[in-house]
């Protein structure tokens, strides 16, 4: 691995394990998930030093739901989706609207509509 523009790789790490729909509570259920980030001083990187140095943070998550029955929502166990509530769902798989005269189907998979993903990237100064 060669280190990008001189600087060490960085580090790329799996996220531990967090009980579902508690946004960071470890799987135990007592602890935060943490990651302890130290960030370079200016005898590190001469850019610092120099005030011309800047960073770029991407976190990306995904939040799931348990509530998806015993399989999960797998093809091959049978998806959770809107067709389990029938004509009460409030939104359907891929529905098309009327959008000021024109046709405009949605891209809505609704066996991931319990689930969010984020993507959070952060420009800044050191």
């Amino acid at each position: 691995e060669v280190p990008a523009n001189g600087h060490p790789a960085p580090d790329c790490v799996i996220a531990p394990l967090s009980r579902d729909n508690h946004l960071g509570n470890g799987g135990d259920g007592l602890h935060n998930n943490m990651y302890n980030w130290t960030l370079p001083f200016a005898k590190d990187l001469p850019c610092i030093a120099n005030d011309n140095c800047n960073c770029a943070l991407r976190i990306r998550y995904n939040i799931s739901t348990a509530d998806l029955g015993p399989n999960g929502n797998r093809p091959d166990s049978g998806f959770i989706d809107w067709s389990m509530n029938g004509a009460a769902s409030p939104i359907t798989q891929d529905p098309t609207l009327d959008a000021s005269g024109a046709n405009m189907t949605l891209a809505v998979d609704t066996s991931q509509f319990g689930r969010t993903f984020q993507d959070r990237s952060y420009m800044f100064h050191i």
